[in-house]
């Protein structure tokens, strides 16, 4: 497809009533929304980029629309970006199957507009960019699926976001070993915690319920990543997922001749 061809998008409203010119707006202003939302939250030089219409042309309504902004590159091509985003989101409000895209009240509201005026048997959208490309249909069937589906999905986007899932467990004299974290990790100033009986795998932070729990470690004789911790701990857990262990009690400690680090010890504060 040459970059002429493909930096036209031809919108098709088909009828056999005469449709009211208002019926006409709102489907015109709904694609223009979404052309200026996509424009905006893309990484895209061309925010002023508008929409303009080449060629009105006869049987229908077909309208041949361009961009104010020349594609050079098929990948920046804001007409086949905002085809293909707004395929998907037409495609998911009328089927609420498949991936679920990222979406605001405002664009839904923008695709019930354009469904409203397409709901009559014989009115139907047809959309494609370039000469060649498939054309998608929005047809009375998928309109009237977008207005059953509509009251849920704004339900869905109207409810706050559920907090995570907040667990804490106590467990009493388990082992507890330390490891430095690593300089290429996110936080070098946190040490992590293992404890097999609960979880193989490290987690950190290490919080300390009293300062006098951490000096105890930090300060104490020997190396701390060298011993084994004897520990009364709190597990804090977000949607099942450990986030913390908070040591309440170190009930006793032993050497661990295996472990060879002897990097200071990193505790985070409580």
């Amino acid at each position: 497809m040459s970059n002429n061809e493909q930096n036209i998008l031809t919108i098709t409203i088909k009828y056999e009533e005469a449709i009211p010119l208002l019926d006409f707006k709102d489907i015109l202003e709904g694609i223009n929304n979404q052309y200026k939302k996509q424009i905006t939250d893309t990484n895209n030089e061309n925010k002023d980029d508008i929409l303009l219409i080449k060629e009105i042309k006869k049987s229908s309504i077909e309208l041949c629309l361009i961009s104010s902004v020349y594609a050079l590159l098929s990948e920046a091509n804001n007409l086949f970006s905002f085809y293909t985003n707004f395929k998907y989101l037409v495609t998911y409000l009328s089927s609420m199957k498949g991936t679920k895209p990222v979406f605001t009240s405002e664009d839904v509201k923008d695709i019930v507009n354009i469904a409203k005026t397409l709901k009559s048997t014989d009115r139907s959208l047809h959309i494609k960019t370039g000469d060649n490309s498939p054309v998608f249909i929005v047809d009375s069937v998928t309109a009237t699926k977008i207005l059953n589906n509509s009251p849920s999905v704004y339900e869905q986007l109207e409810k706050p976001p559920e907090p995570p899932a907040e667990q804490s467990l106590n467990f009493n004299n388990v082992i507890i070993k330390f490891e430095q974290v690593n300089k290429n990790e996110t936080d070098i100033k946190n040490t992590k915690g293992v404890i097999s009986e609960i979880d193989p795998k490290k987690h950190y932070p290490v919080i300390f319920s009293d300062t006098t729990l951490k000096d105890k470690i930090a300060y104490g004789t020997g190396n701390p990543f060298k011993k084994n911790y004897l520990v009364d701990v709190k597990v804090h857990k977000e949607n099942e997922k450990i986030k913390s262990y908070i040591i309440l009690a170190i009930n006793d400690s032993y050497d661990d001749e295996e472990m060879t680090a002897n990097d200071t010890l990193y505790i985070a504060d409580d």
